[in-house]
């Protein structure tokens, strides 16, 4: 499941803390930390920087990743609770099993988030040097991408 906190509601200086299930051919647990630089209501886009990192799995490459990520919101809006957004990630994964080597990751997706907390996320990891890719699912609580159209007095 995804969980995640603002650590500091500040549009300008908003970080982005989850815990997460991610399932990829096998069962992993995740944990990310984004800075998003666009953080805005007005803003059909938003553009992070962070860290992520899976648990191993003997399936699929994974580690610890620096990475960037860019969302194009499709459905977005205060009159919904709840959104849906394209996006892609990008980085370079620090592979942590024995059997796969370090890659660059790309992650292309649909992202759709219901109340600011409950989430799906599909789409698929291309990784290079091996030109493989393998799909993945994420669904949990978390997100927090909608209380950036709150109002905080």
């Amino acid at each position: 499941m995804l969980i995640a906190a603002v650590l500091q509601v500040n549009k300008s200086q908003a970080q982005i803390v989850s815990l997460g299930y991610k399932q990829q051919q096998k069962p992993m647990v995740q944990v990310s930390l984004n800075y998003p630089f666009i953080l805005s209501a007005y803003s059909p886009f938003e553009f992070m920087v962070g860290v992520d990192y899976t648990t191993k799995n003997k399936a699929v490459p994974s580690g610890f990743v620096p990475q960037t990520t860019l969302h194009y919101y499709l459905v977005d809006s205060k009159r919904y609770n709840y959104l849906l957004a394209v996006g892609a990630g990008a980085g370079y994964m620090f592979d942590f099993n024995s059997n796969h080597e370090n890659q660059i990751r790309i992650s292309p997706h649909l992202y759709l988030e219901y109340s600011a907390i409950l989430n799906l996320r599909v789409g698929y990891d291309v990784m290079f040097p091996n030109n493989r890719g393998y799909p993945f699912i994420s669904i949990g609580i978390g997100g927090l991408h909608g209380f950036r159209h709150m109002k905080w007095m």
